[in-house]
């Protein structure tokens, strides 16, 4: 039986969690912001991190946080018309770590749950701007999408480690870990901690969905994640020692999508906010305020 994204939840989290940090951080943002334009490598480079939730063909049922091909490409042509260059997450490791370049303007846009959308239109999108995509998966829906013997479905499968395969080789995608199987709400939120649930209890549960998320990513991939999102954006002071223990290179929440990241520093990569995408407004107004071409008086 195909995979169903359990969208509706991850959007009303991922919506709240972005509105309140939102209204609490952007003000400081904006400020450090200023005080660091791009190319200040002793203040930090500004990098703004796009969510997307989810792409529907035009015609399909669609939430909240779904974008249609059509929304998702005058995002794409918008960045391109304002200067953006696309980059991995891994690119800002190699900034931060050993000193690469990075482009002028740098952005991310990030994809969450791996929905089967990110080959069948992202990628065609990707090769028509020259952009990249950063793409979080869980091992289970992809394991599970792998073994299905039924018909995808355009609008809720997921992808199968034959497609991360040949995304991958394709240059236009990096892929993160969103766990094996901790991507749920129920019982356990996400990657917290159960409350009945002792500590070593659950950093052994925390580290063996770890190990087995890279495992089947090296057998099927030949490669393991170094980028740990959060599913539902949820974290607290422990699954954030645990990520650490990982030895992840970048972790991503969901947030105000701003961000300053200083060469030397790796924890500026620890933590990096995405900020949500919803489908009701325009891309010019979702990037007010964001991107600095696109602010409003």
């Amino acid at each position: 039986m195909f995979v169903t994204l359990r969208k509706k939840k991850l959007v009303c989290i991922a919506l709240m969690a972005a509105a309140v940090l939102l209204s609490l951080k952007c003000l400081m943002l904006i400020c450090a912001r200023a005080a660091a334009p791009a190319g200040s490598e002793q203040q930090g480079i500004y990098v703004p991190i796009v969510l997307y939730n989810g792409i529907v063909p035009e015609g399909y049922p669609a939430g909240p946080a779904d974008l249609t091909p059509g929304q998702l490409e005058n995002d794409l042509r918008l960045l391109r018309e304002l200067g953006y260059n696309t980059v991995f997450v891994n690119d800002l490791v190699c900034y931060v770590d050993y000193g690469v370049p990075l482009p002028e303007k740098p952005v991310v846009l990030s994809f969450e749950g791996g929905p089967l959308a990110c080959r069948s239109v992202l990628q065609p999108l990707l090769e028509k701007y020259g952009m990249r995509a950063s793409v979080s998966v869980c091992g289970r829906f992809t394991t599970d999408a792998t073994e299905s013997a039924e018909p995808p479905d355009p609008c809720s499968s997921c992808l199968s480690w034959r497609d991360i395969r040949a995304m991958r080789d394709s240059g236009r995608f990096e892929f993160c870990s969103l766990t094996d199987s901790m991507n749920a709400l129920s019982p356990r939120r996400g990657v917290l901690r159960l409350e009945s649930e002792s500590y070593q209890s659950y950093r052994r549960a925390f580290l063996n969905d770890d190990q087995s998320m890279k495992k089947f990513c090296e057998q099927n991939c030949g490669f393991k994640p170094n980028v740990f999102v959060y599913p539902y954006g949820l974290s607290d002071r422990a699954s954030r020692t645990l990520v650490n223990d990982c030895c992840y290179d970048a972790s991503l929440l969901i947030g105000t999508g701003e961000n300053l990241i200083t060469q030397g520093e790796p924890s500026t990569l620890l933590g990096l906010e995405r900020r949500c995408r919803p489908a009701m407004v325009s891309s010019e107004d979702f990037f007010a305020g964001l991107l600095p071409e696109c602010e409003k008086d």
